[in-house]
């Protein structure tokens, strides 16, 4: 049986040794609010997912429950540093992406363009 997503992120949080207030902060919601996601009474929505990966290091489909392992596996996903890689390598190495891979993708890109 596969852990609910409120069960997986509680987990996370617990590891990472936060509240859930300062996981709220870091997300910009109040931790009450994180609590429901927490309880599954609020679905996630894409952004937040994302944010999750962020905040968590860890795949979508790790907090979506679809596969055991926390992290995916791409070559472009191992780059420490995204600037020695041009955007015909991007898309190169990511044509055989899976969404979730996609995902987490755009997120770490996300903190790049920031």
């Amino acid at each position: 049986m596969r852990n609910s997503v409120g069960a997986r992120i509680r987990q996370l949080r617990k590891e990472k040794r936060l509240t859930q207030s300062e996981v709220g902060n870091l997300l910009g919601i109040k931790g009450s609010g994180y609590s429901l996601y927490e309880q599954n009474k609020r679905s996630l929505k894409a952004e937040m997912i994302l944010n999750l990966c962020e905040t968590y290091d860890v795949s979508s489909d790790y907090i979506l429950g679809i596969v055991q392992e926390k992290h995916v596996s791409s070559e472009l996903l191992q780059h420490k540093n995204y600037n020695d890689l041009s955007t015909v390598d991007m898309v190169e190495v990511c044509k055989g992406c899976s969404a979730a891979e996609a995902m987490d993708l755009l997120s770490r890109l996300k903190k790049i363009l920031k």
